[in-house]
């Protein structure tokens, strides 16, 4: 059971990637930073 969960985990985590990548708008950090965050969601 706990290696299936991993399973969909990580399936799950590669569907939301790819959906993220076809995004035009979509916010991507490659560290976590509050200010661009906010920023972002000002706009």
């Amino acid at each position: 059971m706990i290696d299936q969960a991993i399973i969909a985990t990580r399936q799950l985590c590669k569907r939301q990637s790819t959906w993220l990548r076809s995004e035009k708008d979509a916010l991507t950090l490659e560290t976590p930073d509050i200010a661009k965050v906010l920023e972002f969601l000002e706009k």
